[in-house]
């Protein structure tokens, strides 16, 4: 069975790497910046800062230009981002302690986190996230 086994070639040798342009919504780049800076590139819930990690997330869904108030957002990193936006986690609106749904307390980084993990606030108290729109979602 050894002997059947291909070596594994460089994609790379015999085809270029194609770079696609990535289509962002009007305002996205200034909303991810301006979050970055609000929490000092830090996501707000699991203190991760790599860059490259970092999402800007939207409490209440972006439905246009409003959607992008800093009030309205969340540095969030990736994973949780889109477990936030699937509503796997959730933000008390008044402790701001951070609750994992079942669903994703089946991986046991995520039920070691859940309720121990605490919203942290940005920068500026003027951008904390709304409670009402924690509370929506």
């Amino acid at each position: 069975m050894a002997n059947s086994i291909q070596p594994y070639e460089d994609p790379l040798q015999s085809s270029p790497r194609v770079l696609r342009p990535r289509r962002e919504r009007p305002g996205q780049v200034k909303f991810r910046r301006d979050l970055k800076l609000l929490y000092d590139e830090t996501c707000c819930l699991s203190g991760c800062s790599v860059s490259e990690a970092l999402d800007a997330a939207h409490i209440d869904p972006y439905v246009g230009r409003s959607s992008d108030h800093l009030q309205n957002g969340l540095l969030l990193r990736r994973d949780l981002h889109a477990l936030f936006d699937a509503m796997l986690i959730g933000i008390d609106p008044d402790s701001r302690i951070v609750y994992f749904a079942p669903g994703a307390r089946n991986w046991p980084e995520y039920e070691s986190w859940n309720q121990k993990l605490k919203l942290r606030p940005p920068h500026s108290p003027a951008y904390c996230p709304l409670q009402l729109a924690l509370a929506r979602k």
